[in-house]
C-alpha cells in the first residue's frame, strides 16, 4: 500500500499548504515512544499491501457522515494517542492519502477533523 501526505500527491494541481507529514518532526522532538509506533505502523501498512484489517482492533474508526477514517496509534494510551484521518481515493488504488492528524492526550478531547475535510474537498476538486 502506498500512503500519501498532504499535499504531496502526484498529478494533482493542489495549493500549497502545510503538510500532513509534519506530525513526524513534531512527534519526534514530543514522545520518542509514540514516534517510533507511528512509524512502525505506517512501515506495516506499506509493506503488507491493502489489509487495512489488521489494523482493525481499536486502531481504525470510519467517521460518520463523512468519507474519511481514523488511524489511531495506539488505540489506547495515558501519555497520548495519534489520531491520522485518511481517505482514499480511485485514482489512486491501493493507497491512502493522509490528510491531518491530531495528538490527543486528553480522555474528553474530541476529534477536530474541520481540517480534514477541507482537505478532502480540495482533493475531489483537484484535477
Amino acid at each position: 500500500m502506498r500512503i500519501y501526505y498532504w499535499p504531496d500527491i502526484p498529478n494533482l494541481h493542489i495549493k500549497p499548504s502545510p503538510s500532513a507529514d509534519g506530525f513526524i518532526k513534531f512527534l519526534g522532538k514530543r514522545n520518542v515512544k509514540i514516534y517510533s509506533l507511528v512509524n512502525k505502523t505506517l512501515k506495516k501498512l506499506e509493506e503488507e499491501g491493502n489489509n487495512l484489517d489488521s489494523l482493525a482492533n481499536g486502531w481504525i474508526k470510519r467517521l460518520s457522515n463523512t468519507p474519511l477514517s481514523e488511524l489511531r496509534i495506539p488505540p489506547h494510551n495515558k501519555s497520548g494517542v495519534i489520531r491520522l484521518y485518511y481517505c482514499t481515493e480511485r485514482r489512486f488504488p491501493d493507497s491512502i492519502i493522509i490528510l491531518d492528524w491530531q495528538f490527543k492526550n486528553n480522555d474528553k478531547e474530541k476529534a477536530n477533523t474541520t481540517l480534514a475535510k477541507k482537505r478532502y474537498g480540495e482533493l475531489k476538486d483537484a484535477r
